[in-house]
C-alpha cells in the first residue's frame, strides 16, 4: 500500500535523493544528456526551498516503511511580482 502526503520541509533529503537518482539513471532526455544525480539534486534542491509554502509537490510513501518510492516535485505556474506590481498573474 502507498500513502501520499503533501510535501513536507521533513521530506527533503529523502525526495532529493530519490529524484536525484531516478532521473539521472532513467529519465531519457537525462541519460541522453549525461545528466548526473548530483546535477538533478541541485534542481530538486531548489525546488525544495518554496515546496511547503505552495502545497504543490507530493510524497509517495510505502506504508510498511515509511520510505519515499515516489515524488512529485512541482511548483506553482505564476510569476513571483515585481516590487510594486501587486498580485502576480497566471502564465499561460
Amino acid at each position: 500500500m502507498i500513502n501520499y502526503n503533501v510535501y513536507r520541509v521533513s521530506d527533503a533529503d529523502e525526495m532529493v535523493r530519490l529524484l536525484g537518482e531516478v532521473f539521472a539513471h532513467r529519465d531519457p532526455p537525462a541519460v541522453a544528456v549525461g545528466l548526473t544525480a548530483t546535477e538533478f539534486q541541485s534542481f530538486v534542491t531548489l525546488l525544495c526551498e518554496t515546496a511547503p509554502a505552495e502545497g504543490l509537490s507530493i510524497v509517495a510513501r510505502a506504508a510498511e516503511t515509511g520510505e519515499i518510492v515516489g515524488a512529485f516535485a512541482n511548483t506553482g505556474l505564476v510569476d513571483s511580482p515585481s516590487p510594486g506590481s501587486g498580485t502576480p498573474e497566471p502564465q499561460v
